[in-house]
């Protein structure tokens, strides 16, 4: 859980590899202040979850899951909403953005959101189409499972779900907001690409954990150093630091931090000298595109 304003990680926590990402997202919302927005991935999709945050005095922004149903509001009850065929309706009528205010009802539970809409390029679609045919090939042999033309269909479409209200949040703003999201992928990213986990060497049991467990403390003392990072060089500075950069900053110091961590002292006055040089080494690269940050300062606060 990474609070993205203030640059803190709220939690890390090892789970079972088997474990499904919706089993966290439960401790996610307990951890959800009221006003705050929780930006997730769709494998922590829950309707419950939403609900919960809402009734925080909270928000969340989502992609949606094509599995969920979704209904609207008639004179006496909630009825099927057919989204596929209202998205079908806007193309004939050449509309590439449009919202819905949908509910969700799950367990005698119900919420008002937004629905927001907003059509791909047709190459991004078609891309989508072969990953999401790609995967169904593999499990078809198991479980027989092969993407429905509705899926396919939803697919050439970003859709997100929301219940944030359209005077706080206007809807062409969602998918920037929502980007925002990828900082926690550019944590596991780093881990994966930079921290050598694919290849560990030996094969007993005790020298494996140790590697993990060396490596996974290296990665978190990085992961929260990074954030102090970058925090202190856009308060002093007005610039944006670079992830990566941090990252393989630290990892070619690996070595050398691992030589005094037994040494509080030394380690502390070697991590505040490491500190300042990246602060000093690690700035983003100036560029013409302006970054998802950028824009989002642009626009001012979304939020408020």
């Amino acid at each position: 859980m990474l609070d993205y304003k203030s640059g803190t990680y709220e939690s890390i926590v090892i789970t079972d590899g088997i474990d499904p990402d919706q089993c966290y997202i439960d401790k996610a919302v307990e951890l959800i202040g009221s006003k705050e927005l929780l930006l997730d991935d769709l494998g922590y999709f829950k309707q419950e979850a939403m609900m919960d945050v809402s009734e925080k005095g909270s928000y969340f922004i989502s992609r949606y899951n094509h599995k969920t149903g979704l209904y609207i509001q008639t004179e006496d009850n909630l009825v099927h909403f057919d989204i596929a065929q209202e998205l079908k309706n806007s193309i004939e009528r050449c509309i590439d953005f449009c919202e819905f205010g949908v509910w969700f009802s799950k367990n005698e539970r119900q919420l008002k959101i937004r629905l927001i809409a907003e059509r791909v390029p047709e190459d991004i679609a078609t891309e989508r189409h072969r990953k999401a045919n790609k995967t169904a090939n593999k499990t078809a042999k198991k479980k027989g499972r092969t993407p429905t033309e509705r899926h396919l269909f939803l697919l050439g479409w970003n859709l997100y779900v929301t219940n944030i209200e359209s005077e706080i949040l206007n809807g062409r703003f969602a998918r920037l907001l929502y980007s925002l999201r990828w900082q926690i992928e550019l944590v596991f990213k780093s881990w994966k690409s930079y921290s050598g986990l694919t290849e560990i060497k030996g094969k007993r049991p005790e020298r494996i954990e140790c590697f993990m467990y060396g490596r996974l403390i290296l990665l978190t003392i990085m992961a929260f150093m990074s954030n102090g990072i970058r925090r202190h060089l856009w308060n002093t500075k007005k610039r944006e630091a670079s992830f990566m950069k941090i990252i393989r900053h630290f990892q070619v110091k690996a070595s050398k931090a691992l030589s005094k961590i037994t040494n509080s002292l030394s380690f502390a006055d070697f991590m505040f000298t490491e500190f300042l040089d990246a602060c000093r080494l690690c700035p983003m690269e100036l560029r013409k595109r302006p970054s998802t940050l950028q824009k989002i300062r642009m626009i001012g606060n979304v939020l408020s």
